[in-house]
């Protein structure tokens, strides 16, 4: 009697240890989705203020160009950091999602019941396809920073020995290509962002009416 007690409480504690491992494989997923949608907007947020900056020096019609080139070339900064972090976020998105979902694919391949395992194998295709996407946009999003930057460090290099309205006049076929350059960006990032908010939508464990 006492050995079937235990051969019971030791089954239940390796079902509870399975649940929980897997649980927390769920948990680090929303972890990564939340970290890759916060930086991505942070991102998108930085290119805003500068090209917002850049925009407002080149239209200025009068006055000291000075605090204008100096909000331009402050916003620049947080371009740059931005940049870096996407390229580091893309990289982290490949890595982290090969993690996550061969681990779950290798737990969902263990399910005996062919019912269970094909729907299981199609869930876990559907937030596969998330993810990829989201990655896909960032990666190519990271195509366009070099672009944007090479207009933006053009224009504070011009500026920097002519802060006239005449030099300014001059930088702004660039600042045009800059605009187009961040549009591209801005269409990735949204793209990217909506791809984790479907993906953490239906990887939520609250139930929504």
């Amino acid at each position: 009697m006492k050995t079937a007690a235990l051969l019971r409480f030791a089954v239940a504690s390796f079902a509870a240890t399975a649940c929980s491992a897997l649980f927390a494989g769920q948990q680090e997923l929303a972890a990564s989705i939340q970290q890759s949608r916060s930086e991505t907007i942070l991102t998108h947020n930085e290119l805003v203020a500068n090209l917002k900056a850049l925009n407002a020096l080149v239209a200025q019609k009068d006055g000291d160009l000075r605090p204008a080139h100096d909000a331009f070339t402050a916003s620049l900064k947080g371009t740059r950091a931005a940049s870096d972090r996407t390229l580091k976020r893309v990289a982290a998105l490949q890595g982290e999602g090969e993690k996550h979902f061969s681990v779950w694919q290798a737990e969902v391949e263990t399910i005996k019941d062919d019912g269970i395992r094909n729907r299981a194998l199609k869930r876990l295709g559907a937030a596969r396809t998330n993810w990829n996407g989201a990655a896909a946009a960032l990666q190519e999003a990271t195509v366009q920073f070099p672009a944007l930057l090479g207009y933006l460090n053009d224009i504070e290099k011009a500026l920097s020995y002519d802060l006239t309205p005449e030099g300014v006049k001059s930088v702004r076929g660039a600042a045009q290509s800059a605009n187009d350059a961040f549009g591209r960006i801005q269409g990735l990032t949204q793209k990217a962002v909506g791809q984790l908010d479907e993906l953490a939508a239906a990887m939520s464990s609250t139930i929504k009416n």
